[in-house]
This record gives C-alpha cells, sequence and structure tokens, in this order.
C-alpha cells in the first residue's frame, strides 16, 4: 500500500517515480536499471540494480533469447513499465514487468524475431513501439500502449530492422519514432513515423550495417544519432537533426559499434569487438566527432544505457561475452569501473528507469 503523503521522502517518490513501489520492491532497493540476456546458460535472464554496481538475477517470464528491455508510462493506468522482447521461435516474445522483479509472458503480433523495443508518445499517450530484422513480409513493426496487446504495423521495406528509438524534432516540434537497418535492397536503411503506424523511408549516409539508433541534445537541438557495426561502406556514424537528412561521421577506429546512448550532453558508443580494450568512444560535439576511451576489459560490450542515481548521471554498459566482470559504469562515458554481473549470461540490452 501507498506510505503516508506526509513523509519528505515519499513525496519525492511520487514526483520521481510517478508511481508507488510494488510490496517486492518496498523491501529491497528501488530499481533504476534492468538488463535482460540473450541466453540462459549463467543461470536467470534478468537482472536488477538500484545503482548500476549491485546486481541482482531474477527469473524471466519464460526461456527465450530476450535481446531488448525498455521502460514507459502506461496512460491508462499512469503506472510505470518495463518491456521486454525476444528473437527466438513461438509467439510468446514479450514480457512486461512493473517493477523489474516479476515478469509476465505476452503475446507477440505473429513469430518475427523482435529485435528492438522503444517507448515514445502520440497525442499526449504513450506508445511502446518494437521492429523485427526477420519475418514474413515488411509486416515488421508492432505498436501497443499498455505492452500487453499489440498491433501488427507496415515497414516501409523488408530490410533488416535493428533499432528504435525516440526523439523530438526541433525545427517542427513533433515527436518521431526513427528506425535503423543492417541490410536492405536499397539505400532506405532509415525509416521514421510520428506514430508508430505509418513510416516514410529515407536514404542513409552509406550502406553500412547500422545496428543502434539513439536521440540527443546538441546546442539546444535534438539529435538523432546512429552506428555501425561494419565500415565496409565508410564511416560507422552517422547524425540527423531530423530522422530524414543523415551526414556520415568518422568513428575512431573500426570496431564492431552496437549501441549508442546520450546524457549529459555526450554521446556514449561501444563496441563488441576491435583492437584491445578501446572499445568505447564518446562525442561532445553532436556526433561530429569521437574521441577514443578505455574499456575496463576487451568482454564484447553489447548496449548502454545512461540515467541518474541520487541526482548523479551514470553510463551502465552489459556484455554478452567475455571472462570477467560484465557490467561497467561510468560517471562521465570516460573513466569506467568493472562489476560483477548477477550470472555470465549473454547480456543483451540493459534499460534505466527514473
Amino acid at each position: 500500500m501507498p506510505p503516508t503523503i506526509g513523509k519528505n521522502q515519499y513525496c519525492f517518490r511520487l514526483i520521481k517515480r510517478k508511481a508507488w513501489p510494488t510490496e517486492l520492491e518496498e523491501e529491497e532497493a528501488y530499481i533504476h536499471f534492468v538488463a535482460v540476456a540473450f541466453d540462459d546458460t549463467g543461470g536467470q535472464q534478468v537482472m536488477t540494480s538500484p545503482d548500476g554496481e549491485n546486481w541482482t538475477a531474477r527469473n524471466a517470464s519464460n526461456r527465450n533469447s530476450w535481446v531488448s528491455v525498455t521502460y514507459g508510462i502506461v496512460t491508462a493506468t499512469q503506472v510505470g513499465l518495463f518491456v521486454a522482447l525476444a528473437s527466438s521461435s513461438g509467439n510468446q516474445k514479450v514480457m512486461t514487468s512493473p517493477d523489474g522483479i516479476t515478469w509476465t509472458a505476452r503475446t507477440a503480433v505473429n513469430t518475427n524475431r523482435w529485435i528492438s523495443v522503444t517507448y515514445g508518445t502520440f497525442n499526449g499517450a504513450g506508445l511502446f513501439v518494437a521492429v523485427a530484422n526477420l519475418g514474413t513480409g515488411n509486416q515488421r513493426v508492432m505498436t501497443s500502449p499498455d505492452g500487453i496487446e499489440w498491433t501488427l504495423q507496415t515497414a516501409v521495406n523488408t530490410n533488416r530492422w535493428t533499432s528504435v528509438t525516440y526523439g523530438t524534432v526541433t525545427a517542427t516540434g513533433v515527436g518521431l519514432f526513427v528506425a535503423v537497418a543492417s541490410t536492405g535492397t536499397d539505400g532506405q536503411r532509415v525509416m521514421t513515423s510520428p506514430d508508430g503506424i505509418t513510416w516514410r523511408g529515407w536514404d542513409v549516409a552509406n550502406t553500412n550495417s547500422w545496428i543502434s539508433v539513439t536521440y540527443g541534445t546538441f546546442n539546444g537541438a535534438g539529435l538523432f544519432v546512429a552506428v555501425a557495426t561494419d565500415n565496409t561502406a565508410g564511416q560507422q556514424v552517422m547524425t540527423s537533426p531530423d530522422g530524414e537528412n543523415w551526414t556520415g561521421r568518422t568513428a575512431v577506429n573500426t570496431n564492431g559499434w552496437l549501441s549508442v546512448t546520450y546524457g549529459n550532453g555526450r554521446f556514449v558508443a561501444v563496441a563488441n569487438s576491435g583492437t584491445g580494450d578501446k572499445r568505447v568512444m564518446t562525442s561532445d560535439d553532436g556526433g561530429e566527432t569521437w574521441q577514443e576511451r578505455t574499456a575496463v576489459n576487451t568482454n564484447g560490450w553489447r548496449s548502454v544505457t545512461y540515467g541518474e542515481v541520487n541526482g548523479v548521471g551514470l553510463f551502465v554498459a552489459v556484455a554478452t561475452t567475455g571472462t570477467g566482470q560484465r557490467v561497467m559504469t561510468s560517471v562521465d562515458g570516460i573513466t569506467w569501473r568493472a562489476y560483477d554481473a548477477a550470472n555470465t549470461n549473454g547480456w543483451r540490452s540493459v534499460t534505466y528507469r527514473p
């Protein structure tokens, strides 16, 4: 039950969290970070952390290849919700949780290989949007207002859509979902949509395998930034102010860049392969130029996110492979510290809850 409002600490929770902690959460520290794993060779496929340092293993709703997780507010209930996707066979490729601890299996619209999920808004209502990198025809998008009931949508083509994000185009003030693809028969490896339903295709800076896209700001204006896992067609970074017009940028090296995020004025990307431990790069000028940074080890770093813990910004990255610690954190994206994951699973995605 919610505590008495008169206590200052709970007034703060109401403002920051938008929902009361569940009964399970009241017994532990508030969970800020949730990660999901592709495999269960090391044990449970979910892990949670209040601070990015101390991680606890949790049971997924079912055994599956969990590859993406996000967090958003369900408008109808005003309750926060974690939503995770799986890429393996079967229809129960979605699971949801209000607290990161207890998960419920949900049915996807089909057996596509769903690979990325994000949260945004349309007409003032929250919306979860997912994309697939394999499936029947070009029906490779699904949307949901609550993470439970999903509706199939049509992508612009049959490209392998690998990542989707949400942000506001400064010039128009319109919120936009932006997805990128790793393969395709034409140059249109970007698609955008204001509502997650109707999509338009756009030419990319080059035909690299675009794996991750994020949204941030530079000089007060919104900016989309994407990274690629290869450089066969040239520059491995591209940026856009509107999701339509993209400019190629040069990465610090030819690592396999797999994830990019934004926090506190800085874009940060991580790689799962490369020379030595130079598997982080940062940009302070809107993705135009990048600086090489040192990861804590040569693990296959797969996902990075940003959030605040007790008022302090924190980047958190997770790895799919490695002989040692599979979590690393940084307050600035430059200097990193290693931490033990809950187990040695292949951790594919990490997200943050305010």
